[in-house]
């Protein structure tokens, strides 16, 4: 997750703003009239009084997603080092120390999941906060973000630690929304969740954070059903996302 955005998460409890709530299990994509731009539609499992479909924001599958594997070395390098300057754990544990200890918690079904991470942006507002629902990851799922990647939910809580004070003194007003309903897929192997974070830096030029971004939850029936990866992509590139920490507020940053 996001450190980078640095010292931009786990602040203030701010309630995100998230589409109506869908219980979604098919997805039909129809091609609009303009552009390479599609429309996903979902079908709900369950009947309602109201409108039987919710307009979404248009998806462009044609836009370039920032991946771990795409991101520079050197901006990786500065990330880490300023995870590991600030206390924080830059790789995680080892995959065999993280599952080192026998799971006896019960099995979670793939709706469970979908829920939970829907609870996490709406309630959580976790993109800040850090705030998810532990009981639905595996110990050792891995986590991993443009700019970093390590293993474990104990590192993750550990970076959770470290970084909480310094946002706190540094964040103002962060904000998160889902941009669709959660997403589990047909064949109930991952979620996805297509989000926005905007929030300002308490320094004298006010930067504003303002990333818009994807994230696939892989899940695993053998561990569970829990989450055994969390990949999240964003819709600019890291060194764009980093550079926003320098750039003065302008009425586009918002």
């Amino acid at each position: 997750m996001p450190l980078q955005i640095i010292l931009t998460r786990h602040a203030t409890r701010v309630t995100a703003r998230c589409m109506p709530r869908t219980r979604t299990r098919t997805r039909t994509r129809t091609q609009l009239p303009r552009g390479g731009r599609t429309r996903v539609s979902n079908r709900s499992s369950s009947s309602s009084s109201s409108s039987s479909s919710e307009e979404e924001e248009h998806v462009d599958d044609s836009v370039s997603l920032a991946q771990y594997d795409s991101t520079s070395p050197l901006t990786r390098f500065v990330v880490s080092a300023l995870t590991t300057a600030i206390g924080g754990d830059a790789h995680g544990d080892e995959v065999g120390l993280a599952q080192k200890e026998d799971d006896l918690r019960p099995p979670v079904s793939p709706q469970d999941v979908r829920n939970a991470i829907e609870r996490d942006f709406c309630e959580g507002n976790y993109l800040w906060t850090g705030d998810i629902s532990m009981d639905v990851y595996d110990k050792g799922c891995v986590f991993t973000d443009p700019t970093l990647s390590f293993t474990g939910t104990a590192a993750f809580q550990r970076n959770l630690k470290k970084l909480e004070p310094w946002i706190e003194k540094l964040v103002v007003d962060p904000r998160s929304e889902l941009r669709g309903p959660v997403v589990l897929d047909d064949s109930q192997a991952f979620c996805e969740a297509r989000w926005q974070m905007i929030g300002e830096l308490r320094l004298p030029w006010r930067p504003v954070v303002n990333v818009k971004g994807r994230t696939r939850y892989t899940l695993d029936t053998s561990k569970g059903g829990r989450i055994v990866r969390y990949d999240e992509n964003w819709e600019l590139k890291a060194s764009e996302a980093l550079m926003q920490l320098v750039t003065p507020t302008t009425k586009a940053s918002v």
